[in-house]
């Protein structure tokens, strides 16, 4: 009687043991599981929100970068922040006012150069319709940079307002006088360039001391860097140079 109490109760302690050890191992089972859950939920989040993220700044990027054109002077472009002369009330520039020694000077300065050599590497890169060989030097090919060519049309509509007379322009035919062909692609391109840079800045105002509204033409502005440029168009020129190596004549004064 004694041994099967004995043994009843030390079946019973043994299953007593044996049951909380299953319980505490169906309770790490499934704290393990919980865990892993959590884990995994916080797995899905977090690379749910990752994508988000780069969803999101790839539309940023898509709406804000601009497609990317190909250009040796590359290396020459820096940028600055700038402010503009207001151009009235005192604030002129040396290029301004009717035709002086000074401001031809000025101008030609600025506008002599923009025709350059180019190796074969830069202008099979070059965007748009192939160039043509530079004259002369068969391993070479010849380029404008646009920028130059957008002060050309400038200094060629400065001309036309303050000239006495007409300009004479023969473009194709040197027998035609293209001046009023020449005059409508210059504004026109000008037209052109100021629109597809599409300046973004905003122009403030101010009163004067007469209370008169005015605007602030001097405000920053970012800018390339204009010396690079025309150094490395300088290093570069072509035929500023006639085929006969003569300095071309940019009609100076």
């Amino acid at each position: 009687m004694l041994l099967s109490l004995s043994n009843m109760f030390t079946t019973n302690k043994a299953y007593s043991y044996s049951s909380l050890e299953s319980t505490e191992h169906k309770n790490a089972t499934l704290t393990q599981r919980q865990r892993l859950f959590s884990y995994g939920i916080s797995a899905v989040l977090t690379l749910w929100s990752v994508g988000l993220l780069l969803a999101s700044y790839s539309v940023f990027i898509a709406s804000t970068s601009k497609p990317y054109l190909y250009t040796p002077m590359e290396t020459a472009i820096e940028y600055e922040v700038r402010h503009f002369n207001q151009g009235l009330w005192g604030d002129r520039t040396p290029f301004m006012g009717s035709p002086n020694a000074t401001n031809k000077e000025a101008w030609h300065a600025i506008r002599r150069l923009g025709i350059v050599k180019l190796s074969f590497e830069q202008a099979s890169r070059l965007p748009g319709p192939p160039t043509i060989p530079y004259e002369g030097h068969p391993d070479l090919w010849q380029g404008g940079i646009e920028m130059f060519h957008q002060l050309h049309c400038l200094y060629h509509l400065r001309t036309l307002i303050y000239a006495e007379k007409p300009e004479v322009f023969y473009g194709r035919d040197s027998t035609v006088d293209e001046q009023a062909a020449h005059t409508d692609h210059c504004i026109d391109h000008l037209r052109q360039a100021i629109m597809c840079a599409g300046s973004a800045e905003i122009i403030t105002f101010r009163r004067d001391s007469k209370n008169r509204i005015e605007p602030n033409f001097d405000g920053p502005k970012v800018c390339r860097k204009y010396e690079p440029l025309r150094k490395w168009a300088e290093e570069n020129k072509a035929w500023n140079f006639t085929p006969e190596g003569l300095e071309e004549d940019m009609d100076r004064y």
